[in-house]
């Protein structure tokens, strides 16, 4: 679900931008709807989610300035490193509070 979300955010970045994808597969595979020939059908290969995500993170960071664990898209590279933890999931989690014994 997170790639699904990420490839299809990252095709309408694209587009309004008039880009093309960085990688095929950094888009949603494209919909074929009513052709039921499956000779016609072209291989739609995508690499697995471990490999997808860093990738296509990587891509809307460093293209479009956007942060999928912030969920923002900044004006330059100067905003995000102002206002964004970082580049993993990781930076982005609340660190838990010790209160100790009180």
């Amino acid at each position: 679900a997170v790639v699904s979300t990420q490839s299809t955010g990252c095709r309408q970045m694209d587009e309004r931008c008039g880009f093309t994808p960085g990688e095929p597969w950094f888009w949603p595979p494209p919909d074929q709807p009513g052709e039921e020939d499956e000779e016609e059908e072209e291989e739609w290969w995508q690499p697995d989610d471990t490999t997808l995500l860093p990738s296509l993170n990587n891509y809307l960071r460093y293209t479009h300035y956007y942060c999928v664990w912030c969920g923002t898209k900044y004006t330059d590279t100067e905003d995000m490193a102002s206002h964004c933890p970082g580049p993993e999931q990781e930076n982005h989690e609340e660190e838990e509070t010790d209160f100790g014994d009180l």
